[in-house]
């Protein structure tokens, strides 16, 4: 018995790690300021620091929901600015070829906003547009491979944006 479940254990630790699979949802988190990093499940990291105000907030949106790939979105990661690595962020594992794919839009009504993907050493990996706020159509996916195994951090450079969701999927 006792080996069984030791092969058990082992082949569940194995393949956890084989695929980094996973995804953040901002209906799962816990609503208020982050103002230091904070882990989630699935290794997703919220960036954020005390200094200069450099935080993010995750907001109760329920009387204005937006829509991402057919789910009803109530809660949402406000960045309230520009951000980097270290803060107004938010890291994630990826393994070699899986699929990311971040819902977001920019804080902006009448502008999208650049929004930046990075590996761990810090390379620029993807940037992408994302779009103006709108809650009256679908948040449209911003999607790449990714091209390593590495943790991808994802932020704007350009000021405030919305995060709804991100999975890493095969």
């Amino acid at each position: 018995m006792k080996k069984l479940i030791t092969v058990i254990a082992a082949s569940l630790l194995l393949g956890a790690s084989v695929f980094a699979e996973g995804f953040i949802n901002a209906n799962d988190l816990a609503l208020g300021t982050v103002d230091s990093p904070r882990k989630e499940e699935d290794g997703f990291v919220l960036n954020a620091t005390k200094a200069e105000k450099q935080f993010l907030v995750v907001e109760d949106k329920s009387a204005d929901p937006v829509t991402v790939d057919g789910e009803k979105i109530t809660n949402r990661i406000n960045f309230k600015g520009g951000g980097t690595a270290t803060y107004r962020s938010i890291s994630f594992p990826a393994k070699a070829g899986e699929t990311v794919t971040i819902y977001g839009l920019s804080a902006k009504k009448d502008a999208e906003r650049p929004v930046k993907v990075i590996n761990a050493e810090g390379v620029e990996i993807k940037e992408f547009a994302a779009a103006k706020d709108d809650h009256s159509k679908p948040v449209p996916p911003m999607t790449f491979k990714a091209p390593a195994t590495s943790t991808y951090t994802v932020f704007s450079q350009g000021g405030g944006w919305y995060l709804y969701k991100i999975v890493v999927a095969k």
